[in-house]
């Protein structure tokens, strides 16, 4: 029988990924109207997501896309907010060069 494994998600450790930083690019109010989304693994358009001028953006919804995604790829039944926390500690300290203030982006 064959299962899968998973270690405790709480030991992740987001700063040891090794991944290559990103340099953080400025976008027009226009251009972040239109935000496509990819698949994490294939880097495939997964989805485009068409906001209007009324529509409040929210980093918080983002970082909960990107746990849901995870979470569904790699048949996790519970986890959440631990995953969420990873995530958003990943995306503040380790996806740019330089570190990023979520709350302060989106207001």
């Amino acid at each position: 029988m064959t299962y899968r494994e998973y270690k405790n998600l709480d030991a992740l450790k987001p700063l040891a990924f090794g991944n290559r930083k990103l340099i953080y690019l400025h976008f027009t109010d226009e251009e972040t109207r239109k935000i496509v989304f990819r698949d994490i693994t294939m880097g495939d358009v997964d989805h485009t997501t068409i906001f209007d001028s009324a529509t409040v953006t929210d980093y918080r919804s983002v970082v909960g896309y990107f746990a849901q995604v995870i979470m569904k790829e790699l048949r996790l039944v519970s986890g959440y907010d631990v995953l969420y926390c990873k995530i958003k500690e990943f995306i503040t300290s380790s996806l740019y060069t330089t570190p990023l203030h979520l709350c302060c982006l989106m207001t």
